[in-house]
């Protein structure tokens, strides 16, 4: 498969032209799922990520965590067949749709074989916080304190997105936000009496909204995903990012486990065990929207491998969680890179 330039989704997928989040759609040629096109887009970002890095002289101090896989164990529970394998040794990106864990889920993966060392390789990737942001992002911000105005200063919307602003002045339970009762609730006692005319609408309104993604760090950072509210949606029916992010490809492939148990582990609660938990939000355009989310990664390094996991634990709209999982592994002639995506949604149709 060859990745396409159009991007959708605030994951920062890139699918064929015309995708809107469905299933499948056979009367495109060539079109499938966006989460496999979405992996594809984020290994060739990594690749980017190695060309720039191999002027960076950053260097890791790795941990010497045991990782008993080969790169064909990897590669086949991963679901590449030998030609597909053949064809990463070549330096091709070859990408996999992945079984689905829930009716809702899109999951895939890609890889190939990087012909740099690895050590160069794992310095780039698990040594720097440069995939954090990803591909086609338009704002980014570490997270280091829930209530550091300078942390959340680029989150909100210019008055030229009055789109935007009406819509949240009018918020209700549904598919337009990803937002709880409460939080809706809550924002619309905040905005009662303003308007998209009134001309402290813009400010007040990312005021608002900035205020739902800080209380959604505090209570990720403090209770995991057992902390993770629900999003309302119409009707009374709730979609669960909880449930969501306990499943997919991170959790049950043999190779990944590591990261499901990093991701368990609350940075504070964590051990010493040289993983490293980051923390961001980061702004996209989504179908021609603004879309804020926040990020978790963790960075499990080794020897002769390192795993960095990224959620998105909270997503403003458009689709309900993203997991993703870079396997950084020594191989005979370079770096396998294999990434694996999961993504789940409530508007997949087909």
């Amino acid at each position: 498969m060859e990745a396409s330039a159009n991007m959708i989704a605030g994951s920062g997928m890139t699918t064929a032209p015309g995708w809107s989040l469905r299933r499948r759609d056979r009367s495109r040629s060539g079109a499938r799922l966006p989460a496999a096109a979405w992996a594809m887009c984020w290994i060739a970002w990594a690749k980017a990520v190695l060309i720039l890095a191999a002027c960076s002289g950053t260097t890791m101090e790795a941990e010497a965590v045991a990782f008993d896989h080969s790169v064909e164990a990897v590669l086949a529970e991963a679901g590449f067949d030998d030609a597909a394998v053949a064809r990463a040794r070549s330096g091709t990106i070859v990408s996999v749709d992945l079984p689905a864990a829930t009716p809702n889920m899109l999951a895939a993966a890609a890889t190939t074989i990087d012909p740099r060392a690895f050590p160069t390789a794992r310095d780039a990737i698990c040594g720097s916080d440069r995939l954090l942001a990803g591909p086609a992002a338009t704002g980014f911000g570490l997270i280091d304190d829930a209530r550091d105005d300078d942390t959340w200063r680029g989150v909100g919307f210019s008055g030229a997105e009055h789109g935007e602003i009406s819509r949240l002045l009018e918020v209700r339970p549904g598919s337009d936000f990803n937002l709880s009762n409460a939080e809706i609730d809550a924002i619309r006692g905040r905005l009662r009496g303003i308007t998209t005319d009134s001309h402290d609408a813009p400010a007040a309104v990312s005021e608002a909204y900035r205020d739902i993604l800080i209380a959604r760090f505090a209570a990720y950072r403090d209770g995991g995903v057992d902390a993770v509210a629900p999003y309302a949606r119409g009707g009374g029916s709730v979609a669960e990012p909880a449930a969501e992010l306990r499943t997919g490809p991170i959790h049950e492939m043999p190779a990944l486990r590591a990261l499901a148990a990093a991701f368990a582990d609350r940075p504070e609660a964590a051990g010493d065990d040289g993983v490293e938990h980051t923390f961001a939000w980061v702004r996209r355009t989504v179908q021609d929207r603004p879309v804020f989310a926040l990020l978790h990664q963790v960075t499990v390094p080794g020897d002769d491998h390192c795993l960095v996991g990224q959620r998105q634990f909270f997503v403003g709209h458009s689709f309900n969680t993203l997991q993703s999982a870079t396997l950084l592994m020594r191989a005979d002639r370079g770096t396998l890179v294999l990434i694996v995506n999961a993504t789940t949604t409530d508007q997949i149709t087909g």
